[in-house]
């Protein structure tokens, strides 16, 4: 199905290994809390590439920001990154049209699991079928009311990721109301980031409010 390009080393940061021991555990909400270059979004996205890739069933794994426009920036370029590093060619296996992606099994290629990205401006898609897995990327820019639509239509585990700008809606029906996991991370939780990144994040200890948000 898919053809391939030469593979590179596939490296996992602590975010990474956090995140698949809490999935592993079997918990069905996972919170991760990250600042700048934590990795969080990266090594979510990559441990959905390994459930797909050892999935002995065709998933659906949907994951949702504020816009489309939003996740081409960023979680898609980092499936198409993570994709690399298993020699898979992003474009012969995604939809640029319907932006979603078909993940083979390693087991067993017949299996082919659906990862799809859409905007919580979608409301068709929000309030459309349902999934196996759903991962909410910067839950803080969406409504509450939207991650209850998307988290009811889920099957299995479902994930989200945040900056801590400020409080939202996770620590007003989260937060001390509901059993999950919760995950914080700063740079220093990625161990891929070169001296340079490292220095130019630190440089901004003079700022507070950055630092500690960001930091």
């Amino acid at each position: 199905m898919a053809a391939s390009t030469k593979t590179t080393t596939i490296t996992f940061t602590n975010v990474f290994s956090k995140n698949l021991k809490e999935y592993i555990s079997g918990a069905n909400l996972i919170v991760n809390q990250g600042g700048t270059r934590s990795s969080k979004t990266y090594s979510i996205i990559q441990l959905l590439v390994e459930i797909c890739k050892r999935s002995t069933k065709p998933l659906i794994i949907s994951i949702v920001s504020r816009a489309l426009p939003h996740l081409k920036l960023g979680a898609m370029r980092d499936l198409d990154s993570i994709l690399e590093s298993h020699g898979i060619i992003p474009d012969s296996v995604k939809n640029k049209t319907e932006s979603y992606y078909k993940i083979q099994s390693s087991a067993d290629p017949t299996l082919v699991s659906t990862i799809e990205f859409f905007g919580a401006d979608d409301l068709g898609k929000v309030h459309g079928p349902a999934r196996d897995i759903l991962f909410v990327n910067e839950a803080n820019y969406i409504k509450y009311d939207t991650f209850d639509q998307l988290s009811v239509r889920t099957r299995g585990a479902v994930w989200i990721d945040y900056n801590p700008t400020k409080p939202f809606w996770y620590h007003e029906n989260i937060q001390g109301q509901l059993n999950h996991s919760f995950i914080k991370s700063t740079y220093l939780d990625n161990n891929f980031l070169s001296r340079e990144q490292i220095e130019r994040i630190e440089a901004k200890k003079t700022n507070p409010y950055w630092w500690r948000v960001y930091g």
